[in-house]
């Protein structure tokens, strides 16, 4: 059984935790006697939990732990497995934070930043587009090799009719390694490959997700991202909007980003967390924001951050300054959310 990654973060015994492995659990959770003592872990199997579900078990158990931002409730505990790569940076924010207003001095070393650790169609289109247009240096960039990709992987993050595209796509050059060296053969424990300075070596790590390099976040002047589910979901756009770290650790680190997932993603954003995405740099959003999941929002999305992606770094640093106070805010707004007291709060 797999252990919840929650009750040492929340101090919770496992004993007061049901940990959903898969959507048929939640209709276990409803056929169960109310519990009011028992805590729902969406998060240790990265389960995407609709709105109409949380409804129904709300109010038989003491509290949903979620990445769901859609729901705002005092039954729900907004949470992400691998919000400790932000626990090292929040205890440090106020360097950071000066860091950055000191850095605006000068230009950064990239336009863009792109993380895709695991495959995704979305993620392969996205990349094809800076292939063609050859903008790979204009980025910072990490990207696996689909060559070496897990047969289970393909199985899990691709739809049928994109397999076969899936298959015929390489890219020789594959993995670009910027963050983390992955290993060949990924277990189920997710291994990896980090650098250790005490035996001088590179040495396994049985779960990279504890940790990321913030140096990244302060190189760039904004970063694309594609959220855990966006062709593979099994809801509807509106019953569900899905936020990991992917979502949070660009807000956290003070730079804008131009996220790739379902409908209504930033008013969601501004509707439940009251974030804002007034500054010019993000006038893209307003083109792709309000369309569904699916192969013209893709379409859609590349085309309407294509001169962000190409624009002279002078430019792009005028336009971050000035959306720099409002980043600032949001910063402040998310991270309230995973204070100590907040905590404490939900957990009472």
């Amino acid at each position: 059984m797999k252990k919840s990654v929650i009750n040492e973060v929340f101090n919770i015994p496992e004993k007061n935790i049901f940990i959903a492995f898969k959507q048929e659990d939640f209709e276990t959770l409803l056929k169960m006697p109310d519990n009011h003592d028992l805590i729902v872990d969406c998060i240790t199997s990265d389960i995407q939990l609709s709105t109409d579900i949380f409804d129904k078990i709300k109010n038989k158990y003491k509290k949903v732990i979620s990445s769901n931002i859609l729901i705002n409730d005092d039954k729900h505990i907004l949470w992400d497995c691998k919000i400790d790569q932000l626990g090292w940076y929040i205890k440090r924010k106020m360097f950071f934070n000066h860091f950055t207003n000191h850095n605006v001095k000068f230009l950064r070393l990239k336009n863009f930043l792109f993380l895709a650790n695991h495959i995704r169609f979305e993620r392969i289109e996205i990349f094809e587009h800076l292939c063609n247009e050859n903008l790979l240096d204009n980025g910072l960039i990490n990207f696996p090799s689909l060559k070496e990709t897990l047969k289970e992987e393909v199985e899990y993050a691709l739809l049928d009719e994109q397999k076969q595209v899936y298959l015929n796509y390489e890219k020789e050059f594959l993995p670009l390694s910027l963050d983390f060296v992955p290993k060949v053969d990924t277990d189920n424990d997710k291994k990896h490959v980090q650098y250790d300075k005490d035996v001088n070596d590179f040495v396994d790590v049985h779960d990279y997700g504890v940790e990321y390099n913030p140096l990244l976040y302060m190189n760039c002047y904004f970063e694309i991202v594609s959220e855990t589910y966006y062709y593979t979901s099994e809801f509807e756009c509106g019953k569900i909007n899905h936020i990991s770290e992917k979502t949070l650790k660009p807000i956290v680190n003070l730079l804008p980003h131009f996220c790739l997932t379902q409908k209504n993603y930033y008013l969601s954003l501004n509707k439940q967390l009251d974030l804002t995405f007034d500054s010019e740099i993000f006038n893209p959003i307003k083109k792709f924001d309000s369309l569904s999941s699916g192969k013209e929002k893709t379409k859609v999305f590349i085309d309407s951050i294509d001169y962000l992606l190409k624009m002279d770094r002078k430019d792009l640093h005028r336009l971050y300054v000035d959306a720099l106070r409002e980043l600032e805010v949001n910063q402040q707004k998310v991270l309230s959310h995973f204070s100590e007291d907040n905590i404490q709060r939900y957990l009472q």
